[in-house]
């Protein structure tokens, strides 16, 4: 049976898709399975769990970290966000670069993600108060 020759570019543009379709499914499914993988991989490192797009977190107490030039929020349970710049992360800076001793603070913001990570803006942050150590005058 001969084809036209509008029936042979038909099936070489089906033939064609099918493999493009059948190589990005693959290709997701090993994305996904490879980022599972680079989560749980290294022993002892901080478990990486990803909140999904517009997470609220609410009075959650934790600290900053400066980790090159970025500001990092660590909760008391360990997760970490890179903080998005506004407002609040510049007072929270600002704090950082005046006081020596690490500040506990808790925090209220929006998580976003990208590319497998989340990110953290803050909507608003306070210095959590540390009882001082030392003497107590009864």
């Amino acid at each position: 049976m001969k084809r036209t020759p509008i029936e042979s570019i038909r099936l070489s543009c089906c033939l064609w898709l099918t493999l493009v379709a059948v190589a990005g499914g693959s290709l997701a499914a090993q994305s996904t399975a490879q980022r599972g993988k680079s989560a749980d991989s290294a022993e002892g490192a901080t478990k990486v769990m990803l909140h999904r797009e517009g997470t609220k977190i609410k009075d959650e107490p934790g600290r900053f970290a400066l980790v090159g030039n970025r500001i990092n929020f660590v909760t008391a349970a360990g997760l970490q966000y890179v903080c998005l710049e506004n407002l609040n992360l510049e007072r929270v800076a600002r704090i950082m670069g005046s006081t020596p001793d690490s500040v506990a603070w808790v925090i209220s913001g929006s998580v976003t993600e990208y590319q497998g990570s989340n990110y953290l803006l803050i909507e608003r942050s306070t210095r959590k108060l540390v009882a001082p150590q030392g003497r107590r005058g009864y």
